[in-house]
């Protein structure tokens, strides 16, 4: 068994993740949040509203059936399109982020080359997806969705577990080692749970205008809190699982 001055490690592990600290692995994994947070939000708020649809001239009981019908079905397509360029956004950055972390945390350049670019592929990929999938069905069902924390909860908790754990097996990769992956990636998960969670609950108190139970708020602020709850939930969780794993040793 090896002892670094941070923590203990086992012989079981592989060199290059015998090495890593506690304090490498957290700073890395905050580190990477806080860009992947705010870099998203960043380049977010410069194409939020690319997709708006122009309004019709016509209003209220005046607008013939197919007109309605038109509007909604181009309102859903602009949110699933603002969904899928928002969250493939923060899972490409966080996938990105996260896998770079784990392989600078043991200093292995290699490997955080090869982690950052499969959680920049697979983060941004099933970010994507939850986030266009969510948002169809929210707008679909924006009546419900609107009264219902416990709906809003579920689509925003489906969006940030699939990121969450994508990024989080991106993190997992970095670091190196076989079961630590797997670990890891559970952890990103508990964490976009854990985010959820608090987005719901912090975002309607702080910004009770921007209505946060939907898939995106609509004020830069309220954009801006969910992205970083989200972010440090995910890096916390894949963290703390890392740390848990090389308990188990002691």
């Amino acid at each position: 068994m090896t002892t670094t001055d941070h923590g203990t490690v086992s012989p079981d592990r592989p060199t290059g993740v015998a090495a890593v600290t506690l304090r490498a692995v957290w700073g890395w994994a905050l580190a990477a949040a806080l860009v992947a947070g705010l870099g998203s939000w960043l380049v977010g708020e410069r194409i939020y509203k690319i997709y708006d649809v122009p309004g019709e001239k016509t209003s209220g009981q005046s607008q013939p059936p197919e007109v309605v019908a038109r509007i909604n079905r181009a309102q859903i397509s602009k949110h699933a399109q603002e969904g899928l360029a928002t969250f493939g956004l923060l899972g490409a950055a966080m996938g990105l982020s996260l896998g770079l972390a784990g392989g600078l945390a043991r200093r292995n350049v290699r490997a955080a080359l090869v982690a950052g670019v499969v959680g920049l592929i697979l983060a941004g990929a099933v970010g994507a997806f939850a986030g266009k999938v969510s948002a169809q069905v929210a707008y679909k069902n924006i009546e419900l969705y609107a009264d219902s924390a416990t709906y809003s909860l579920l689509v925003h908790g489906a969006i940030f577990v699939a990121i969450g754990l994508a990024a989080g097996l991106a993190f997992g990769i970095g670091l190196g080692g076989g079961r630590t992956i797997i670990e890891v990636a559970l952890g990103g998960l508990i964490g976009a749970l854990g985010a959820a969670v608090a987005h719901e609950l912090i975002g309607s108190l702080l910004f009770p205008a921007a209505r946060t139970y939907q898939p995106i708020a609509e004020t830069p602020g309220a954009r801006l809190l969910a992205l970083l709850l989200v972010a440090f939930f995910i890096a916390a969780g894949a963290a703390a699982l890392a740390g848990t794993r090389r308990g188990k040793s002691v």
